[in-house]
């Protein structure tokens, strides 16, 4: 479980950080929606192994938030929620909205196959402590701990 470097973007995606009894990833994206796809597949990554996840399914997302921080924990929130309720992983994202205070995407996966997908482990929640989101010159920076 270890970053991805982005293809043709010479910058890593996601970065997975220890944490005590929990896991978190630092997920970098030159735009808003490149950063809430990237956070979503260090999430997922975390969650079960990727490789052999295909966008077979298509599914609309949408998320009003009071501010960036927001936004980036309700949208991996209802990632999650979905993995857990609908039994899905995501692996590509279309935006046709994003701004610090909405999103509005297409989330692009299938469902689970326990005999095809392997399951590392289940997110219980996507925590709020030390939630950081930024906004450098380089691009967007989000810090993200999960509870497992």
């Amino acid at each position: 479980m270890e970053g991805r470097r982005g293809i043709g973007l010479g910058m890593m995606t996601f970065e997975i950080m220890e944490h005590t009894a929990d896991v978190g990833i630092i997920a970098y994206g030159q735009t808003l929606g490149e950063l809430l796809a990237n956070a979503a597949a260090g999430m997922f990554s975390i969650i079960a192994e990727m490789g052999e996840v295909l966008p077979k399914e298509s599914a609309p997302l949408e998320l009003t938030a009071g501010g960036v921080e927001e936004l980036v924990h309700g949208w991996l929130s209802e990632l999650n929620y979905r993995s857990i309720v609908r039994e899905e992983l995501y692996v590509s994202y279309s935006f046709s909205e994003c701004s610090p205070t909405r999103v509005k995407a297409m989330v692009h996966g299938e469902k689970i196959d326990f005999e095809r997908h392997m399951i590392y482990t289940e997110v219980k929640a996507v925590t709020w402590h030390e939630l950081k989101v930024e906004h450098l010159p380089s691009g967007w920076r989000a810090q993200v701990i999960f509870d497992l």
